[in-house]
């Protein structure tokens, strides 16, 4: 950014030093508006060629920096993966453990009810 700024000065510089000279050079008005025209199509000439070499860069940068996010994206896409895999088989883990636990946990349940059942049953038949 900085060498962007000191060349649009150096530019800008450069043509309002011209441009004084000239105001302030013994010439006639005919060799001064040939001498400021020269001096503009120089300048334009100039201004076109940074602005197009300028914009070269700027589309340098921008591919680079595309291709950057493009590598971070995919590496981060495959870090989310890993990450999601691994929480989905400790999700599936702990639901395995907690279908056992619930299960030895009816049989327990089933089993007291079958022992009140008999108990209920024998003293009816007491």
């Amino acid at each position: 950014m900085a060498k962007t700024d000191f060349a649009v000065g150096l530019l800008v510089g450069g043509a309002l030093g011209a441009a004084l000279a000239l105001l302030y050079a013994p010439t006639t008005g005919d060799e001064f508006r040939a001498t400021v025209k020269e001096k503009a199509t120089d300048l334009g000439g100039t201004v076109k060629e940074k602005a197009g070499e300028y914009s070269h860069t700027i589309r340098d940068k921008a591919a680079d920096l595309t291709d950057t996010v493009r590598e971070k994206a995919t590496d981060l896409g495959g870090v989310v993966r890993g990450k999601a895999a691994d929480i989905s088989g400790a999700v599936r883990d702990k639901a395995a453990d907690l279908g056992d636990t619930m299960r030895d946990k009816m049989g327990g349940v089933q089993r007291v009810q079958e022992a009140a059942e008999d108990l209920g049953q024998a003293i009816k038949d007491i």
